[in-house]
């Protein structure tokens, strides 16, 4: 499972930004489910008309991306208004970040939390124990132009 963000998706609709590790994100969105902040939708509609309007997406792309976005298993994972104040914008703060960004980074750390709780607090003889990353390193993933998505 990964957390999905709004640049990597719409990487996906120009052909120009696609890369290697874009389309591997889209392999692996295809494959397994994914995990978005409750921003992930409205970015999406946002970079869409955006495209739209200057564009480069036709009244026929519309769809098409609709339906590619639409067929990925995505859970929109909500989290209101006192979410936000007490998880999220400590995040932006400490770190610089957006509000969107701090969200995708608040999804990344509540799923570590959720593993490190259900990961065996003794190890299988020869298993790596799990390492859990750093705030700051999950930080500098989440603003990582180029892959913008984070391997849970």
């Amino acid at each position: 499972m990964f957390v999905l963000d709004c640049s990597m998706t719409m990487e996906w609709a120009f052909r120009d930004e696609t890369t290697p590790g874009t389309m591997d994100a889209l392999e692996l969105a295809a494959g397994e489910a994914c995990v978005a902040p409750v921003v992930w939708p409205l970015e999406v509609c946002n970079a869409v008309l955006t495209a739209q309007r200057r564009g480069r997406f036709t009244s026929d792309d519309v769809p098409r991306f609709s339906a590619l976005v639409g067929g990925l298993r995505v859970s929109v994972e909500e989290g209101g208004l006192q979410h936000t104040l007490d998880d999220v914008l400590p995040l932006a703060m400490q770190l610089a970040l957006s509000s969107s960004d701090a969200a995708y980074l608040e999804r990344v750390c509540a799923r570590r939390r959720r593993q490190r709780r259900s990961t065996p607090v003794w190890p299988a003889p020869g298993a790596t124990p799990h390492e859990p990353m750093s705030v700051r390193s999950l930080a500098g993933i989440v603003n990582t132009a180029v892959y913008k998505t984070c391997r849970i």
